[in-house]
């Protein structure tokens, strides 16, 4: 959903890992709960070219160097939230039930209009 939402440039895909953070205990403690980590770039485009895509040559998240560029990446942050929501439980809103009706009828009116 999000790389049909940004674009294959904007969305990468990486290597699972436990990291520092305590957000994988959820599932250690119950193996039903499904879990994910999400990962949203934060500083600015000329930092990350003065690093060269290499993340390790940034202030990491909790360095007071850190210093996200707001507006961009909240903006995003919420874009990327929602999608990723509404790919999950989306199905079953009135909005997902409206479109799903949307395409039967057009797909109805395309095999009528073919029949003839």
């Amino acid at each position: 959903a999000l790389t049909a939402r940004f674009g294959k440039d904007r969305v990468v895909q990486v290597p699972a890992v436990m990291g520092g953070e305590d957000f994988s205990r959820y599932w250690l403690a119950d193996k039903s709960i499904e879990s994910t980590i999400f990962w949203l770039g934060a500083v600015k485009q000329s930092a990350w070219e003065a690093a060269k895509g290499v993340a390790s040559r940034l202030p990491s998240l909790h360095s007071s160097k850190f210093a996200p560029d707001p507006e961009p990446t909240i903006t995003t942050g919420v874009e990327a939230m929602v999608t990723a929501a509404m790919s999950v439980v989306g199905k079953g809103t009135p909005i997902a039930r409206r479109e799903e009706r949307r395409a039967r009828l057009a797909q109805s009116a395309a095999v009528m209009g073919g029949s003839e």
